[in-house]
């Protein structure tokens, strides 16, 4: 046979198989990635096919936010309610993004979140809308470097001092006071009220 023709009877059938690979179903994209993703659950959105959620940072990738998720299966969170908190898989392809898998996380006991967050709007933000504010909250925490640490690492807003405040810190804790104007901040309270030495998170009042 001609080389010529040997060489592009070759390079055909080499296109041909590449081509049946990249369109196997079962093949997925080279650069498809997926992260674990953990929130609060706001409700369903565009009718439906998406739903809001509070979530936290998401390492490598994007910082903590309230945004809408593309939903595979819109059935997946039938039977949520807003307030539950979840963790979902979330799959970033090259033109879209997609949460699926979705598992509501059991209610953590212990701590209770005094506050009225049903108050607040997606910032964080409550009053008229010419006067919207943040909303102050404080806890008490043990008197060490390793609490601190771990608070101020969940919460960029707060501020620890040796004071007893509203909330009534003994000898031996701090008070630190934070509030909701941040991103995420449904999720920082939730990740705060979760340390097992924080009791109760109650609204800060400056008087």
């Amino acid at each position: 046979m001609d080389r010529g023709i040997f060489s592009y009877f070759t390079s055909t059938l080499l296109l041909l198989s590449l081509s049946m690979c990249s369109n196997d179903p079962g093949t997925a994209p080279p650069d498809l990635k997926t992260y674990t993703v953990r929130g609060v659950f706001l409700g369903p959105r565009l009718d439906g096919i998406a739903m809001r959620v509070d979530h936290e940072a998401i390492p490598g990738y994007m910082e903590a936010m309230t945004m809408n998720f593309k939903l595979e299966d819109p059935s997946e969170i039938v039977g949520l309610e807003p307030g539950d908190r979840i963790e979902f898989d979330y799959l970033v392809l090259v033109d879209d993004t997609i949460a699926r898998d979705i598992r509501k996380l059991e209610a953590k006991p212990g701590p209770v979140i005094e506050l009225d967050l049903s108050a607040l709007n997606s910032e964080g933000l409550r009053g008229p809308p010419d006067g919207l504010v943040a909303v102050s909250y404080e806890f008490c925490i043990p008197d060490n470097e390793k609490a601190t640490a771990e608070v101020e690492g969940i919460d960029p807003t707060v501020s620890c001092s040796r004071s007893p405040g509203r909330i009534g810190c003994e000898p031996g804790e701090l008070l630190c006071i934070g509030h909701t104007g941040q991103a995420g901040f449904r999720v920082v309270l939730d990740r705060l009220a979760a340390l097992p030495f924080v009791a109760r998170i109650i609204e800060a009042r400056f008087e």
